[in-house]
């Protein structure tokens, strides 16, 4: 799923994130939350620079079932630090 850039990147990455879609952060100088602690290389791709954007589909292709495996099940053990229930319920 496509975390581009619009009004901040953050909403994007919590959609894909909450749908338990890998999520495709698209290059940019903003650091990911909590970049220093969270290991977002293990549930998420770094997409191409936009002038670079063509090779998005090799980019894509290279990702093969094993590791697209191992990155949704490090997605789902992340998940639970970016979403939250309200209290109560």
């Amino acid at each position: 799923c496509l975390a581009a850039l619009g009004q901040g990147w953050g909403i994007r990455l919590l959609w894909a994130i909450a749908a338990g879609c890998i999520p495709l952060i698209h290059s940019s100088p903003v650091s990911s939350w909590f970049d220093e602690l969270l290991d977002y290389d293990s549930f998420a791709l770094r997409a191409l620079p936009k002038f670079d954007m063509p090779r998005l589909p090799q980019l894509l292709g290279a990702v093969g079932d094993e590791q697209q495996a191992r990155m949704h099940t490090s997605l789902l053990r992340h998940r639970p630090l970016f979403l939250w229930a309200p209290q109560g319920g």
